[in-house]
């Protein structure tokens, strides 16, 4: 798999959680992918775990990328600022509606899937400035 082709895959689940399309994010996963989000949670594993994990509107994030992406070997790392619907996944912000910034790690294997998804939320980053708002879906 190429550097590119890593990328793109990457785009293509940040475009799925900007139109809270759970198919779409599931498709990118292998069949024995696992997802740790947050770091340190219970692993999600295999592709029906993280498919029914998405079809929960609340486990869906708006992404907006803030940096370039790091590539190195399977591994690619990206920074987002994520649009949170609800605070008390995080325990934070009064279970309302925040933003906070988020590095997540992507593996892929060799047939171009998702192997593992780590997400590192930021929670001292939460931006209270918003007052509950979360970003638009179209914003860049």
């Amino acid at each position: 798999m190429t550097r590119r082709e890593m990328m793109d895959a990457v785009d293509r689940y940040l475009q799925a959680c900007r139109s809270n399309d759970a198919v779409a994010m599931a498709a990118l996963f292998g069949e024995n992918a696992e997802i740790e989000d947050p770091i340190g949670a219970d692993p999600i594993v295999g592709k029906k775990a993280i498919s029914s994990f998405f079809a929960i509107p609340r486990n869906i994030a708006k992404l907006r990328r803030i940096g370039p992406m790091t590539v190195f070997g399977k591994h690619v790392g990206v920074q987002f600022r994520a649009g949170i619907g609800d605070g008390h996944q995080l325990g934070v912000a009064g279970g309302k509606a925040f933003e906070l910034s988020s590095t997540e790690i992507f593996t892929f294997d060799d047939d171009g899937l998702i192997a593992r998804m780590v997400a590192i939320p930021d929670v001292d980053s939460v931006d209270e400035s918003t007052d509950g708002r979360v970003f638009e879906s179209g914003d860049a």
